[in-house]
């Protein structure tokens, strides 16, 4: 069997996986390395007045890891009730709990 074949047996859905790829490639590819690289480069030249080029990056970097914590958190939410039917258990905001698609007041 190929790789590909394997894969494919192991993981039939992988729309919840490429969620869980795509938060940690944005947060941490799109955010988080160029402002490594922004640091490291700036940093014999000096970071601007009132050191503005570290506070952007600080609230850059907030907002990263932001994402990359978010975002991996619901991608496996989304990977756990896909792969775990008898989880399927969702609270509404009334308080009302829907088990397998039918609303409940109670446990």
């Amino acid at each position: 069997m190929t790789a590909a074949v394997v894969l494919a047996i192991a993981v039939p859905t992988i729309s919840p996986f490429i969620g869980l790829i795509g938060a940690f490639c944005f947060s941490i590819l799109g955010l988080l390395i160029p402002i490594l690289i922004e640091t490291v480069t700036y940093w014999d030249e000096g970071f601007g007045k009132y050191y503005w080029v570290v506070w952007k990056n600080v609230v850059v970097c907030i907002f990263g890891f932001i994402a990359l914590i978010f975002g991996s958190k619901k991608a496996i939410e989304d990977i756990l009730l896909l792969y775990n039917p008898v989880a399927d258990v969702a609270a509404t905001s009334n308080g009302t709990l829907l088990l397998n698609g039918t609303v409940t007041n109670g446990f």
